[in-house]
């Protein structure tokens, strides 16, 4: 009786069949044994609560729409296990969804326990939101939501929901239109949400379909769910809903202005810290989700997109890195998206037919690259799946190591070195292949020794590793002379291991192999003086696995940054620029991210290698000091 009294609300007798009948389409099905419950989210202060502890959401956007389909397909091309099994591998707890899907993603949600935030999509620019069949038509969307979601078996499901949210990034002549048309309406008061006197129209209008959600879902399914709506900048002075139950808030580093040139964060020295700062202190008491940050990969569109892969990755880290540090805290943030999309048109790109759109990958148009999933390839009928760079990343960054208490960690000085086994290779030229065995013969291994008992160190190559100051804790200074007129060395590339050590245990021998979890930090840094013209100076890192991810010094890029990492606002210094700063002879600051050793397992790393290759210079004098691996910019 409750329910036939909701929809009499909307439209009286007949619509109430209508519904009715739709609601028992969705009753229909093959009864399926329930799912075990799953721990009750709450909400407590500025977080949501698992079984009384906080639960950070670590989220993704979730449209599986695939080459040749729409967003208004089924799902064909997706494969909804093997999206949830690989989102789990790397940390994502919640998933956002914008519309509702097919019964396949909130079963195998529930089956994993991963989160939903369930989307009620609405015309983003009505001529009036306060306008009666308007009202009513979303009223009807809201009913068709929810009743879609769990109608049926789908109730099993419920647990999954996190919550609603009503409408996603409206505009702002609609919402102005509105509040000017309706100035003197009295706040709304229903059973669930009421407004401020202060409240504009559509704030009002954003209540009452709030609170007749909730109701409906009360009184239909005996189900509470909380609601809310996605705000996004160019709105943000004029919507203030301070009655949801949770705030969700679609902020990008890159746009609009007043976001990329926002006053520095409070921890981070980031416009988008400060800007999400100020948008949590608006809201005290209330959790606050960046429900969207991301960067686009097209990379045919230098104006709205510009960033190579390991651009993308390095943008994600850094925003994390500005959520996770924000004060006051946030309830925490999602990806945009999961995967590329290629119906999407941005405002943008050339202007295409339709099945053009659905079929072919616009790489000028920059919203169909977010995808931490590329799909690539030259129509719907010939593509390929794969992970991107970011995808690694979002496994590094959603780490508990990574995400955990980071404003009291501390950067990473590193104080003990010891000079490991050595190597050096052949030139890599075609010559060098003559007579080996190996048909590609570049870079062949010749020699591995220990350098503490190599008798021909003085032959070529010296490698000192010694203190600043008197104490034995002190960070190490790290020498290396090398004199290519030695036939020891001659044009050979040379690696020098550097493991870490604990300086104040015993000698290096009796050390056990010390490791670092490198998965905190954003940045390798160190002083580095005494590089000439033409060489090439490259770093790895060694892992515990005997893997090897190194990253070029003095290539392109240089890491030489003015200002890091607001990549999108300063690009690194030029190799010319390099030069004229004669940085061979004055100690310089290199400052290299770790996303360019990604893939490698940061969580266990035993040292670092530095390569040379100087196939100009015969004599080389380089000094490294200050090694440290930096938590914050």
């Amino acid at each position: 009786m409750q329910t036939i009294t909701i929809l009499r609300r909307i439209w009286g007798g007949v619509g109430l069949v209508a519904v009715l009948l739709v609601s028992a389409v969705y009753s229909l099905g093959t009864a399926e044994e329930a799912l075990p419950a799953l721990p009750k989210v709450e909400i407590e202060g500025d977080f949501f609560t698992l079984d009384g502890q906080p639960f950070l959401i670590k989220g993704v956007s979730y449209s599986p729409v695939y080459p040749g389909e729409d967003n208004r397909s089924r799902i064909r091309g997706a494969d909804v296990q093997r999206d949830f099994d690989q989102m789990q591998s790397i940390g994502i707890n919640t998933i956002v969804i914008y519309r509702p899907l097919d019964e396949e993603v909130y079963r195998e949600a529930h089956k994993r326990g991963l989160r939903i935030l369930q989307g009620i999509w609405t015309n983003r620019e009505p001529n009036d939101f306060q306008r009666k069949s308007f009202k009513e038509s979303v009223k009807r969307k809201i009913i068709f939501v929810i009743d879609k979601v769990l109608g049926g078996n789908n109730i099993n499901y419920a647990d999954t929901l996190l919550g609603f949210f009503i409408g996603a990034e409206w505009d702002p002549v609609s919402v102005d239109t509105t509040d000017a048309k309706h100035p003197s309406q009295r706040p709304y008061q229903g059973d669930y949400y009421t407004t401020a006197d202060y409240a504009t129209a559509t704030v009002r209008f954003l209540a009452e379909m709030c609170d007749f959600g909730r109701q409906y879902a009360n009184e239909r399914y005996g189900r509470d769910f909380f609601f809310s709506h996605i705000n996004w900048p160019p709105i943000e002075h004029m919507l203030y809903p301070d009655f949801l139950d949770f705030m969700m808030f679609n902020v990008y580093s890159y746009w609009p202005p007043e976001v990329a040139t926002f006053s520095k964060g409070s921890f981070a020295p980031t416009s988008y810290q400060g800007y999400i700062e100020a948008i949590k202190e608006q809201y005290p008491g209330k959790p606050l989700i960046i429900s969207e940050f991301g960067y686009s990969t097209a990379p045919d569109n230098p104006a709205e997109s510009g960033n190579n892969e390991r651009d993308q990755a390095m943008g994600l880290i850094a925003r994390w890195h500005d959520i996770m540090t924000a004060k006051p805290s946030l309830a925490g943030g999602v990806i945009f998206e999961w995967n590329d999309e290629w119906w999407k048109q941005n405002r943008v790109a050339a202007r295409v037919t339709r099945i053009e759109d659905l079929s072919f990958h616009q790489t000028e148009d920059p919203e169909e690259w977010f995808g931490l999933i590329g799909i690539d390839g030259p129509s719907n009928k010939d593509y390929t799946v794969r992970p991107k760079h970011a995808f690694h990343t979002v496994k590094r960054m959603y780490s508990d190591a990574f995400s955990e208490d980071r404003r009291n960690n501390e950067s990473l000085i590193v104080k003990g070195l010891e000079v490991g086994p050595y190597s050096y290779s052949l030139p890599r030229s075609p010559s060098d292949a003559k007579g080996s065995s190996d048909a590609a013969g570049y870079g062949e291994l010749i020699r591995e020794k220990s350098w503490r008992f190599l008798a021909s160190l003085d032959k070529g190559l010296k490698v000192k590793v010694k203190n600043e100051g008197t104490d034995k804790a002190e960070a190490p200074r790290i020498e290396l002379v090398l004199d290519r007129s030695s036939p020891w060395i001659g044009d050979r590339v040379i690696e020098c291991p550097l493991r870490f050590i604990d300086p104040t245990g015993p000698p290096f021998s009796k050390q056990s192999e010390l490791f670092f979890d490198l998965r905190p930090y954003l940045h390798l840094s160190f002083l580095v003086r005494g590089l000439s013209d033409g060489s090439l100076f490259r770093v790895k890192l060694i892992s515990d696995a005997k893997h090897a991810k190194e990253a070029e010094i003095n290539r392109n890029p240089p890491f030489f940054p003015s200002s890091f990492p607001e990549f999108h606002e300063s690009a690194p210094c030029t190799l010319s620029e390099f030069q004229k700063a004669r940085m061979h002879q004055e100690w310089q600051r290199v400052v290299i991210p770790l996303e360019y050793f990604s893939p490698l397992d940061l969580s266990k790393i035993s040292g670092i290698t530095l390569i040379l290759e100087d196939p100009r210079t015969r004599n080389m004098n380089i000094a490294i000091k200050d090694l440290s691996f930096i938590l914050n910019y």
